[in-house]
């Protein structure tokens, strides 16, 4: 299966929001997030989060916090394409 994932156009700018957030609330020193889209295969990597802290554990839990918010609210929308040829929209957000 493959499909097309269409960001939103004010994704940027969620995505900005979300990662001052999550560096606010767990004083990290740097968090990088990236989310792909365009035509992609299951499997290919289509986000992306590192994180820099001085503690492991609060690393672990930013990382878990920023997915969590992006995927609960990041107008994505995939179009998926499946081997019998038939294909679905599907709203992530």
């Amino acid at each position: 299966m493959r499909y097309l994932s269409e960001i939103h156009p004010s994704a940027a700018d969620v995505i900005k929001n979300i990662a001052g957030e999550i560096c606010d609330e767990y004083d990290l020193q740097s968090l990088i997030m990236v989310h792909r889209y365009g035509m992609l295969q299951v499997q290919d990597i289509a986000f992306l989060v590192i994180v820099g802290s001085m503690h492991r554990d609060i690393a672990f839990a930013a990382c878990s916090s920023a997915v969590d918010r992006v995927k609960k609210s990041l107008p994505i929308w995939k179009h998926q394409f499946f081997n019998d040829g038939s294909d679905e929209w599907v709203n992530s957000a």
